[in-house]
């Protein structure tokens, strides 16, 4: 009898605390796909696959140069999905902070007629001296 209300306790704190993470790493995600932007994009399909842009200042081409946040493609994975609710029960679900994806940025200047111009990954000062 013992045995069994552990058993329920570690499944139930299992479903309680499995997130995000497990989720992901099961399914997958689907991430932009950046080889179809590029010089000569419209803004339009930048936005469709970006979304719409985290800030946007003016240019001297009189365009804007916009900054863009997005989520990269993961693969599907059950063994990394059944580590991540291992690590969610051993960590009371704290792992969920850790297991959380990172964004990428990306920086795409537009000329007049929303068209880019150029995309990069931005330069993020980092404070240290080189």
């Amino acid at each position: 009898m013992r045995l069994s209300a552990v058993y329920f306790f570690v499944v139930l704190l299992g479903l309680v605390t499995s997130g995000c993470s497990v989720r992901d790493a099961l399914h997958g995600r689907h991430g932009p796909d950046l080889l179809a932007l590029g010089a000569g994009a419209q803004r339009k399909a930048v936005e469709g696959e970006l979304g719409n842009p985290k800030s946007s200042i003016p240019n001297a081409r009189g365009g804007s140069t916009d900054m863009y946040e997005y989520l990269p493609e993961a693969e599907p994975s059950v063994f990394r999905a059944f580590a991540y609710g291992v690590f969610d029960i051993l960590s009371l679900g704290a792992w969920e902070l850790v297991a959380k994806p990172s964004a990428k940025y990306l920086q795409v200047e537009y000329d007049d007629k929303d068209t880019v111009v150029s995309m990069r990954k931005p330069l993020i000062k980092t404070g240290e001296q080189d």
